[in-house]
């Protein structure tokens, strides 16, 4: 006799279209890793980009601004970086 939902009787995990919602620390850690990576660690960006942009593309999240900001300080904090790097590297 099968179960209803599928094999194994466990029904199938919600489809959310590829992405997790994302939640109000979600937004606090981009605007953190982005602060963090323009202060002192350039690479922290890449943290503050992927849950900068995860929360940015959350409508329901209420702190979407701080993932907004710390998204694009993530960018601000690579483009430093690198151009630090290459400064270095040619000087």
């Amino acid at each position: 006799m099968s179960m209803p939902g599928g094999p194994g009787g466990f029904a199938p995990p919600p489809n959310t279209g590829g992405f997790a919602a994302s939640t109000e620390q979600d937004a606090i850690i981009a605007l953190a890793t982005g602060i963090f990576g323009l202060l002192c660690c350039g690479p922290a960006g890449i943290a503050a980009i992927i849950y900068g942009n995860k929360v940015r593309n959350d409508p329901m999240n209420p702190k979407q601004n701080f993932g907004t900001i710390g998204f694009f300080l993530g960018i601000a904090a690579l483009v430093l970086w690198a151009a630090a790097l290459l400064y270095r590297a040619v000087g």
